[in-house]
Formats: C-alpha cells, sequence, structure tokens
C-alpha cells in the first residue's frame, strides 16, 4: 500500500504461485479464491501490464472450473476462458512466441468443453483453432481424440497416424 509501484507485480506473481499451489495440491477451492485475487488486484492496477497475469488466472480458474466437480461450472469456465482469449490475443500482438501456446492451449480447452457439452461442431472448431495457432503434439492429440469420441474412426486413425510420423 506504501509503495504499489514497486512491489504489485511482486505481490501478484506471489498470490498467483500460491493459487497454483493449491490447484497441484487438489485444494480447488482456496486456488479458486486465490486466482479470484490476482484477476482482482491486478484488475486494480489498472495498467495493460497485468494482463497477463489476468489471463493466467482465468485459464487456471476455467480448468478448475471444467475438472472440479463440486465447483464444475462450464458456463463460468467458458465465460473465463473467453475473456482469456481476448487477452492473450492483444498480448500475441506483442510477442506471438511467448503467447501462442497458452492461446491455443485456451482455444483447446474450449473443444474439450464443447465435448462434454456433446456440441460437436463447436468442439472441431475450437480444436481446429487451437492446431492454426500452434500445431503441436498436445493440440494433435487432443483433436485424435476428439475424432475418436465422436466415432470418426477413420479420421481419427489418420489423425494417430500422423501424430506418430511427426512425433
Amino acid at each position: 500500500k506504501i509503495e504499489p509501484q514497486k512491489y504489485s507485480e511482486f505481490l501478484i506473481l506471489t498470490l498467483h504461485k500460491i493459487a497454483s499451489i493449491y490447484n497441484k495440491k487438489e485444494r480447488f477451492d482456496i486456488a479458486q479464491k486465490k486466482y479470484k485475487e490476482v484477476i482482482r488486484y491486478s484488475r486494480e492496477q489498472n495498467s495493460t501490464k497485468y494482463d497477463e497475469h489476468i489471463a493466467k488466472s482465468l485459464n487456471a480458474l476455467a480448468w478448475i472450473y471444467t475438472k472440479e466437480p463440486k465447483l464444475r461450472d462450464l458456463k463460468k469456465a467458458k465465460e473465463q476462458l473467453y475473456q482469456a482469449i481476448k487477452l492473450y490475443s492483444k498480448l500475441m500482438r506483442k510477442n506471438p512466441k511467448r503467447f501462442n501456446t497458452i492461446l491455443s492451449l485456451s482455444y483447446s480447452h474450449l473443444g474439450y468443453i464443447a465435448t462434454i457439452e456433446e456440441e460437436s461442431e463447436i468442439a472441431s472448431k475450437m480444436y481446429k483453432k487451437a492446431l492454426e495457432i500452434v500445431d503441436n503434439f498436445n493440440n494433435n492429440i487432443s483433436y485424435a481424440i476428439f475424432l475418436s469420441k465422436q466415432k470418426r474412426y477413420k479420421d481419427a486413425n489418420e489423425a494417430f497416424k500422423s501424430i506418430l510420423k511427426k512425433y
């Protein structure tokens, strides 16, 4: 409070690290509160330099809202992912190499949620968008698994063969 310019970023990084630790320990209720604290405090700083911290926390919260049964709220998860995508898209214009992987992860996560909600067209679109941004192993595997869950076995087989050749 005395020197916010000097210590705000350090405080935000520390809060995010604490949230991440609780997340890894599967203490999702506490992690959720800490990520929200990071977002609130970052927004209070009223500076775009904190957008990355907000976006990371939004992504982490979205994952908690997707995977933790007690806190599951897919609508909230999607809202947070779309907010994160908006921030990451802005950040990518400045530094594409740094933010493209996490942006693609956000789209892949939206694909996963759409799969849960049995929205196969949206899921396919999101997985393809993730692959457009970053054609990496995780995105390819996610898409191939999606294809197999859709009983598109021929397409899934081709996707898995492509992954084996590539990686």
